[in-house]
């Protein structure tokens, strides 16, 4: 499978990693990644299954910075907001991951998903660091680990057992409607719903039924479970 992304074209995962492994090397830490580099990344990485864009990637900063274990990787970084990793590795799996066309919309349905609830997010990340103003150069305890971790590590994330991809099948199910019949479309970099009043029967949805919680950029990156009900909601297979 050959795919191409940002006018490079790439045949396997590997050369698509090494390509990425390249931008890592040359990169110096904690700098905005520019360029073409740049340009191939704002392509690549919301492909990462759980990448949560509060803005289109036009306007989020990228750069390599430090992990546990004395380890490096990407992050991105939107206005307002804490940077998050993003697991390069999840984010090409993902990419070469789109073989049908039910699993290409599907993917994009889930983005665009994200979208509309990204106001609800943002919300809670506010309401978070409101309450630990005091603790915005220090620390915070992760709801899903209890360690503490920098307070620029804070991440958003939904609480089991309503993990994104649960609530969002919920929903579908709920609604009575195949996935592959929902239109999106694409503007300004953001994958939305081209239905706003179906956007907004998910956003309410979400809102009464989502647990979000504080954990780390770190763990964020770590990946959630999928659920393989997805395949009979679409009458398809992948």
């Amino acid at each position: 499978m050959t795919i191409t992304i940002a006018n490079e074209t790439f045949k396997t995962q590997a050369s698509l990693t090494k390509r990425c492994d390249e931008i890592k090397s040359s990169a110096v830490l904690n700098e905005p990644i520019t360029g073409r580099d740049l340009t191939l990344l704002a392509e690549l990485l919301p492909l990462h299954p759980e990448l949560d864009c509060p803005a289109p990637m036009s306007e989020a900063e990228v750069f390599i910075g430090s992990l546990p274990y004395g380890r490096q990787g990407f992050y991105v970084r939107f206005p307002d907001t804490a940077p998050t990793a993003v697991g390069i590795r999840k984010a090409v799996k993902s990419a070469f991951g789109k073989t049908s066309a039910i699993a290409s919309h599907l993917y994009n349905l889930k983005i665009a998903g994200r979208s509309a609830i990204a106001k609800q997010v943002l919300a809670k990340r506010r309401e978070f660091i409101g309450h630990n103003r005091e603790n915005l150069d220090g620390t915070f305890v992760s709801d899903l680990s209890g360690q503490e971790f920098p307070m620029a590590e804070l991440a958003i994330d939904h609480a089991p057992p309503l993990h994104y991809d649960t609530l969002l099948l919920g929903w579908v199910k709920e609604e009575g409607i195949n996935p592959l019949d929902v239109p999106l479309l694409r503007t300004n970099g953001w994958t939305l719903f081209a239905d706003e009043a179906l956007a907004e029967r998910w956003r309410v949805f979400h809102q009464e039924r989502a647990v979000l919680r504080a954990i780390s950029s770190s763990e964020n990156a770590q990946g959630r479970p999928l659920n393989d009900e997805w395949l009979t909601v679409c009458g398809g297979s992948f």
